[in-house]
């Protein structure tokens, strides 16, 4: 179906496939871009569905050492980007959530906290960055509180409970 067509058309979303797509082949084969160089765009599939593909170039050589065309692979990371966007926002969420968060390991050494646990606690992240979030420990919180949070964590369930920490100062 493709034989005999202008790919950069009858593939591509346009005007972006002779706008932006097309003129990076170009530079390829007129030799001012680097094969190695990785080059996302989305394709159009024949049912119309929409998926990006990142691709891999080569160049073709005649054998005077003359380019003529390139060799393209294609690795459709759609699904990798939809991941990555989602990633992206769930991270935003965590960082500007009003509710202090800290990410530990298994170990209980603390690998991350937003802004509002820095804003509550008094403490900076590096100050907290793998230590045991006991640092936090003010004497006031039963020790039946603490085992049932971590029994509920280890056994990857959740916890809902309250904690009375201390602050830096």
């Amino acid at each position: 179906d493709l034989l005999g067509h202008n790919w950069f058309q009858m593939c591509l979303p346009q005007p972006e496939g002779m706008q932006v797509v097309y003129p990076v082949y170009l530079q390829l084969l007129s030799g001012k871009m680097e094969t190695a160089a990785r080059f996302e765009n989305e394709v159009l599939c024949r049912d119309g569905r929409r998926r990006t593909i990142a691709w891999h170039n080569s160049y073709l050589k005649n054998d005077a050492g003359n380019i003529v065309g390139t060799l393209s692979s294609g690795e459709d990371v759609t699904v990798r980007k939809l991941t990555e966007d989602q990633l992206r926002k769930l991270s935003l969420a965590v960082e500007q959530s009003p509710e202090s968060i800290v990410i530990t390991n298994l170990d209980a050494e603390i690998e991350y906290v937003n802004e509002a646990f820095v804003r509550n606690t008094g403490y900076s992240m590096d100050e907290v960055l793998g230590k045991n979030p006991r640092v936090l420990q003010s004497g006031k919180t039963t020790q039946a509180t603490y085992e049932a949070m971590w029994q509920s964590l280890t056994a990857g369930k959740t916890w809902q409970g309250e904690l009375y920490n201390l602050r830096k100062d």
